[in-house]
C-alpha cells in the first residue's frame, strides 16, 4: 500500500506540474481519498515536502490495517444499496462515486455474503482489489485519528485556487483543515 500509494501521488503531482507548465488557468480543484493530498498541494495550502510526508505517514499507517477488510463495487443507487448493508452492521456504504455506481467497506466476511447475495438477485458487483483495507469505512476510524495527530504540526497557506471537496461538492474555506 505504501508503495502504491506513493507511486500514485507522485503521478498526480507530476500531471499538475505538466498542466501548470501549459500556462492553462485552474479554477478550481478536487482530490478523491488520498488524492485530496496532490489536491491540495496543488492549490498551495501546503507545500511539496509538507505534502509527501502527509502521503507517506497515511499510507504507512494504512499499511498496519491491511488485512482487516474489503471493498465492493456495486452497479446500485445508494439508496437501494443502503438498504441491502443495513443488515450487515459491519458494512457501510464507503464511497458514492457515480448514481448507480457504489463502493462499500468493512468486514470481508460480510462483504463475501453480501457479494453472494447480489449476485443471486443479478447485481453486478466486482470486488476491489486491496490489500484487505476497507477504505472509507469505520475501521479505519482510528488510522485516521492516528494520522490527524501525527500532522497536527502542519500549516496550511491560503490559496489561490479553491478547493472542493469530492463528499460535498462545496468549497472548502480552509483547503488543508477543512
Amino acid at each position: 500500500i505504501v508503495l502504491t500509494q506513493v507511486s500514485l501521488f507522485a503521478i498526480q503531482v507530476g500531471l499538475y506540474t505538466v498542466i501548470r507548465s501549459w500556462n492553462l488557468r485552474i479554477d478550481g480543484i478536487v482530490g478523491h481519498s488520498m488524492g485530496e493530498v496532490a489536491a491540495v498541494y496543488a492549490t498551495g495550502a501546503i507545500d511539496l515536502e509538507q505534502a509527501t510526508t502527509v502521503i507517506l505517514k497515511r499510507s504507512q499507517i494504512l499499511a498496519n490495517t491491511e488485512g482487516q477488510g474489503a471493498m465492493l463495487f456495486v452497479a446500485l443507487p445508494a439508496d437501494e444499496l443502503q438498504k441491502r448493508v443495513a443488515s450487515y452492521p459491519a458494512l457501510n456504504i464507503g464511497a458514492k462515486n457515480a448514481p448507480t455506481g457504489n463502493v462499500v467497506s468493512g468486514d470481508a466476511t460480510d462483504i463475501e455474503s453480501l457479494n453472494e447475495a447480489l449476485a443471486e438477485e443479478g447485481i453486478f458487483t466486482r470486488k476491489i482489489k486491496t490489500t484487505g483495507v476497507a477504505g472509507h469505512s469505520p475501521q479505519l476510524d482510528q488510522a485516521k485519528a492516528k494520522l490527524s495527530k501525527s500532522l497536527i504540526h502542519l500549516k496550511s497557506s491560503a490559496t489561490d485556487i479553491p478547493y472542493y471537496s469530492s463528499v460535498t461538492a462545496n468549497q472548502k474555506a480552509d483547503s488543508f483543515h477543512g
